[in-house]
């Protein structure tokens, strides 16, 4: 009896790898077809279906173990200890919201510098974290697998460097410019209130600018200064991908997603622009990790840190703050209803949670509120969401099916098919290159049919996103897809991971043929983003603005003499603000502005200053500019850029260096 039991669960599990091996063909042969334009994205639809619909075969074959029961710890009270330790975190935190939302009579609290402001933020989240939690001090030591603690550091560490690597290859401003004023303000005035909006289109506090000023002070006013910041943000995303990763499933799962998110070309991308997209992911997996480990053991602690992470979350982009709260809600409420992984989710652990987030996020509302300013005010503006006359045409015959076509599927096929709409990842392919999306349709299916609490949460992120883009007008910009990098690249390790397992005998070869997947994968992701998109990206951000590049001639300019006159002189208009906002970020002892060739007459060249040096950009091919100012000045041969622009794209640069004297007569003069 028991050999032949042994026997039919052998079979079962040779029939589940076998299924399972023609899902990854077919899942294989579907992310091949949706990368072919000349086919139907339907063809590559059905392929993907047909994989799902396999793997379902293949899991309902494999015998299933189920997960045991856990019994949480018990629940005890707070100690008084924990109260006053809570207490004086709330204390500082409503100090916080006081300073920053204090009407102009209280002066007093006008003159509380930035970093005591940062200081009372970090000092109050970590009093409430170890005040709600009930945490014990001094806490016991953790035991930790060495050798996991040293893989998840390599990792990081390639995370790191490969952000750094090259990080000014983007030599413009990437929808940088409000982040480089509100740095230079922060910079300027050091009792900037951290939690105000610094702009009027936008809620964003001015945390991420406070922390990208800091970035500069060590890293000098340049590109990698001013993105340093979103640099370490999106690396410590990693551990933070690692930590959910091993709450949720296991360490192979854990390891292989943050190796591949490490690697992700748009999450490298986003960690290497200079904007606050980037943290809404950290803090919001790190929440959804603690919170996950609460669910499993039941420690207050974990629900704790779940919950200052969440209110952490409202500090950043919109996406993070809409997103997070949402998800973690939904997800409670559903493991709560159909849970059967955990004993049961207590009302009082999730409370625990609740109180915390709604502690550390309350500074933030306050200020808003004070300040008048909405939470979401992007989304509010007329380009993100349609107009009430589209909602209207939903109920008219054939509105669906058109909002279905223009805005839900795109949505999702923005992953394996459509490449970005906008210039913030741009390239030619989708968000996933063709080697990761097998994996990622694979996790994403295998998380459809094995769904439970609290695993369900990636298809409660995926699914959560792919809803809200859907309602957008545009449902094709990268920006509004950071928040879901995480689930990405978990759903990606999960594919791996629990396809390996059925289709490979053994633990020790399953150990190597995921680590040589992830491996691999995370060197064609990283090869293709340095060697194909970076340079693709470059010419494209170029080709589509469509005029000469102003910040190019910003950044030759850069070691000229002080009190140099930069004059960029073009029949086209340019952004002004951008490229005068960079110079003035990297160098603000030179003077910029802007001539239209046209209107450049001998008349103008008399009335520039004397004295100074003279800089001159002009489109190479203009001639009669050209002849008019070696009239007026002693111009050095002309010069190019050294970045690899086409002649198209650049400014020639004719240098005219002050000569006393003599530059004064022929300026008046008008020749030799």
């Amino acid at each position: 009896m028991i050999a032949s039991m042994a026997e039919n669960k052998k079979f079962r599990n040779g029939l589940a790898g076998l299924l399972a091996l023609a899902a990854v063909v077919l899942m294989i042969a579907a992310a091949e077809t949706f990368r072919q334009f000349d086919r139907p994205a339907l063809d590559g639809f059905v392929f993907m279906l047909a994989g799902g619909a396999v793997l379902a075969a293949a899991l309902r074959v494999q015998p299933r173990n189920e997960p045991p029961t856990v019994e949480f710890p018990p629940f005890p009270p707070l100690q008084d200890t924990h109260r006053w330790l809570a207490g004086a975190g709330a204390a500082l935190l409503l100090l916080l919201a006081v300073v920053n939302a204090a009407p102009p009579e209280l002066s007093a609290l006008h003159f509380v510098t930035t970093h005591a402001q940062f200081a009372m933020l970090c000092a109050g989240a970590v009093l409430v974290a170890l005040g709600v939690g009930g945490f014990s001090l001094p806490q016991r030591r953790v035991s930790l697998n060495r050798g996991e603690l040293l893989a998840v550091g390599v990792i990081t560490a390639l995370a790191l460097g490969l952000r750094f690597w090259q990080l000014d290859a983007v030599r413009v401003l990437v929808d940088e410019l409000n982040f480089v004023t509100a740095i230079q303000y922060v910079r300027a005035d050091p009792y900037v209130k951290l939690l105000e909006p610094f702009s009027s289109i936008t809620a964003f506090p001015y945390l991420f600018p406070y922390w990208q000023a800091m970035a500069v002070d060590v890293f000098g006013r340049s590109f990698i200064g001013l993105r340093a910041a979103s640099t370490i943000l999106g690396a410590l995303t990693v551990p933070a991908v690692y930590t959910l990763g091993r709450a949720l499933f296991d360490r192979r799962a854990a390891l292989a997603a943050a190796l591949l998110l490490a690697a992700f070309p748009p999450h490298l991308n986003f960690s290497r622009i200079g904007i606050n997209n980037i943290a809404d992911p950290l803090f919001g997996t790190l929440a959804l990790a603690f919170l996950g480990r609460g669910m499993l053991s039941g420690r207050r602690g974990d629900y704790a840190l779940g919950g200052v992470m969440l209110g952490l979350t409202q500090y950043f982009y919109e996406g993070g703050r809409l997103l997070f709260p949402v998800l973690a809600v939904v997800w409670l409420a559903v493991c709560w209803l159909f849970g059967r992984r955990s004993a049961r989710l207590e009302m009082r652990r999730v409370g625990v949670a609740v109180l915390a987030a709604g502690l550390v996020a309350f500074p933030v509302y306050l200020t808003l509120a004070a300040s008048g300013a909405s939470a979401a005010s992007r989304l509010n503006t007329r380009y993100v969401l349609p107009d009430a006359d589209y909602w209207r045409a939903l109920l008219l015959p054939g509105g669906f099916q058109t909002h279905i076509e223009s805005r839900v599927l795109p949505a999702f096929l923005f992953y394996v098919r459509l490449p970005d709409t906008s210039l913030f990842y741009g390239g030619r392919d989708a968000l996933l290159l063709p080697v990761l999306a097998p994996a990622f349709l694979l996790g994403l299916f295998y998380a459809l049919w094995r769904a439970r609490c609290p695993d369900c949460l990636l298809l409660l992120w995926i699914g959560g996103v792919w809803l809200a883009n859907s309602l957008l007008l545009d449902s094709t910009q990268s920006p509004r897809y950071v928040v879901v990098f995480p689930a990405v690249a978990l759903l990606a390790a999960v594919g791996i991971t629990r396809l390996a397992a059925m289709i490979v005998p053994g633990r020790k070869l399953q150990a190597a043929l995921i680590a040589a997947l992830a491996i691999i994968l995370a060197f064609v992701q990283t090869n293709y983003y340095f060697n194909d998109h970076l340079p693709f990206y470059n010419r494209q951000f170029r080709q589509i603005l469509g005029y000469r590049d102003g910040q190019d001639a910003v950044l030759r300019s850069l070691d000229f003499p002080p009190s140099t006159q930069i004059h960029i002189i073009s029949d086209d208009i340019l952004p002004g603000d951008y490229i005068s906002g960079l110079l003035h970020f990297m160098n603000d002892d030179l003077q910029l502005d802007f001539l239209v060739s046209g209107d450049l007459t001998p008349a103008v060249l008399r009335q520039m200053p004397t004295g100074v040096d003279h800089a001159f950009y002009v489109a190479p091919d203009d001639m009669r500019v050209i002849g008019l100012l070696h009239e007026y000045f002693f111009l050095r041969p002309p010069e190019f850029s050294p970045y690899g622009l086409l002649m198209s794209e650049q400014f020639a640069l004719y240098y005219a260096p002050y000569v006393p004297g003599l530059s004064e007569e022929r300026l008046q003069r008008g020749g030799p």
